[in-house]
């Protein structure tokens, strides 16, 4: 939501505002994610409430810079120009003119995503920055799990899923949200459905 209202209204008014918002907009993409992530949880303390904080910290650049563009496209447009031409106000035009226009790849990059910041939480999780403990948390089950690799003497298999459940969840989750993207964007996108 941050980076479509950030980006929207950036594209929408333009000139030197639109200049100083993607210049900020850079500067926030320009830091490693993961390393800003564990900076920022090291700082404020352990907890789920951090890892959402950092994460909402670094992430809505994609979306901003994904939406400024389709805007930039679309406010071009002549159902645009024709409600700018009726007297519509700038902030009716975005919301009912250009955002519904606009959304589709944001919808589809944010579903995407989402399997990638379940990975970035976890591995938050797996170095101890995340879930407090007690929480049941792939990343910080698999951290567990690492006393438990190599199993018993002479049987170094005996504790295999100590890894491998933890692990596989957290892999058919990542793939799932992926085929979710993907089935999105072949619904959404109109050059397919032709």
């Amino acid at each position: 939501l941050i980076g479509v209202l950030i980006g929207s209204v950036s594209a929408y008014i333009g000139g030197k505002f639109d200049e100083i918002v993607m210049r900020f907009t850079d500067i926030f993409m320009s830091f490693p994610f993961l390393i800003a992530a564990i900076v920022i949880t090291a700082v404020l303390g352990r907890g789920l409430d951090k890892v959402i904080i950092a994460l909402i910290l670094f992430r809505w650049t994609g979306y901003a810079r994904l939406i400024r563009g389709n805007v930039l496209q679309v406010k071009q447009d002549e159902y645009v120009m024709a409600a700018r031409a009726g007297g519509g106000k700038h902030p009716t035009i975005l919301i009912k003119h250009i955002l519904p226009n606009t959304i589709f790849p944001v919808l589809i990059q944010a579903s995407m995503n989402m399997g990638s910041i379940v990975v970035t939480a976890s591995t938050l999780s797996f170095l101890g920055l995340g879930a407090p403990e007690g929480y049941a948390d792939w990343g910080q089950m698999i951290s567990f799990a690492r006393n438990w690799v190599l199993g018993a003497p002479g049987d170094p298999l005996k504790y295999w899923y100590t890894v491998v459940w933890p692990g596989l969840a957290l892999v058919l989750f990542v793939l799932s949200w992926n085929l979710i993207g993907d089935a999105f964007r072949d619904i959404m996108d109109p050059r397919i459905q032709g």
